[in-house]
C-alpha cells in the first residue's frame, strides 16, 4: 500500500513539475510612460479540398424532370423540341485547382414496350456566355483553371431525329464533378 503511495505522489509530483506544452506568450515591462507590453496569438485556417454541385433544384437527393411532351407533333422530323419547365439552374463552387465534369448514364427505356432512346436524341446547352459547359453524355470536359465560384442555367432540347414506338421513355443521367 505504501509502494502505491508513493507512485502515486511520484507521478503527480512529475505532472506539476512537467511545463505545459501549450504556453501563452507574455511580456513583462516595467517603467514609467510610455512602458509596454506586446503578446503574439498565431492563427492557423485549415480548409480541405471541397466541391459543391447543383443542377437543378436546391437539396441532397432532388432529381428534377425534364419532360418532353410530343403530344400534337410530327415525330421524326428532326425538329427539336424544348423541354417542358424550362432550364435548370446549375451552380459550382470548389477550391480545386482544376475539375472536370462528366455526364453518365444509359439510354431512356420505354415503359411498356421497353424500346429505347439513346441520349444522344437529347441536346443539352449552358445559357449564352455560361460559365458551366454542359459535358455531352458519355464524356468529361475538364474547366479552366479554379477555384471556382460559378453559376449558369441548363437548357434541354429532344431532337426528334427518329420515329420510335408509342410509350412513355425515361432514363436519368447522372452529372459528376471531379476534383483533379
Amino acid at each position: 500500500m505504501n509502494l502505491r503511495k508513493l507512485v502515486l505522489a511520484s507521478a503527480i509530483a512529475a505532472a506539476i513539475a512537467t511545463p505545459a506544452t501549450a504556453v501563452a506568450d507574455s511580456q513583462i515591462s516595467i517603467g514609467g510612460t510610455g512602458t509596454s507590453a506586446q503578446a503574439s496569438v498565431d492563427f492557423r485556417i485549415t480548409i480541405p479540398d471541397f466541391v459543391y454541385f447543383q443542377v437543378g433544384t436546391v437539396g441532397t437527393g432532388n432529381v428534377d424532370l425534364v419532360d418532353f411532351n410530343m403530344a400534337g407533333l410530327e415525330a421524326g422530323d428532326s425538329n427539336p423540341v424544348s423541354s417542358v419547365g424550362g432550364a435548370l439552374n446549375v451552380v459550382l463552387r470548389s477550391n480545386a485547382d482544376n475539375v472536370s465534369i462528366g455526364a453518365s448514364g444509359g439510354n431512356l427505356t420505354g415503359a411498356v414496350l421497353l424500346g429505347t432512346i439513346p441520349f444522344s436524341e437529347i441536346t443539352a446547352t449552358e445559357s449564352v456566355g455560361g460559365d458551366i459547359p454542359v459535358p455531352d453524355f458519355g464524356v468529361t470536359n475538364n474547366l479552366p483553371a479554379g477555384p471556382y465560384n460559378l453559376t449558369d442555367t441548363w437548357s434541354y432540347s429532344y431532337d426528334n431525329t427518329s420515329v420510335y414506338a408509342p410509350d412513355v421513355y425515361t432514363g436519368q443521367v447522372t452529372y459528376t464533378v471531379t476534383t483533379l
